[in-house]
């Protein structure tokens, strides 16, 4: 659970530097990479989204890349800060 807390916490700083700076969600979604972020780098986070989503959602096909659950994060963090 403190993988998703530092996730959440670290992209929430990222896109609400981003909107204080006037960028807009597409450029956010280009920038906040999955690479960029370090808590989905720490403890193989990222690798270990990937592999749960594979073995819980086996019936659903081939799984979207994290990068797109990560740019609608972006998207729902974006839209809702400052509510």
């Amino acid at each position: 659970m403190l993988s998703i807390r530092n996730y959440i916490e670290e992209l929430t700083g990222k896109v609400q530097d981003g909107k204080n700076a006037g960028k807009p969600v597409a450029e956010l979604q280009k920038t906040i990479t999955v690479a960029s972020l370090k808590s989905l780098q720490s403890n193989g986070y990222a690798e270990l989204l990937i592999r749960n989503n594979e073995r819980f959602n086996p019936h659903f096909g081939t799984m979207a890349p994290l990068q797109d659950g990560v740019n609608t994060n972006i998207l729902e963090i974006h839209n809702n800060l400052g509510r």
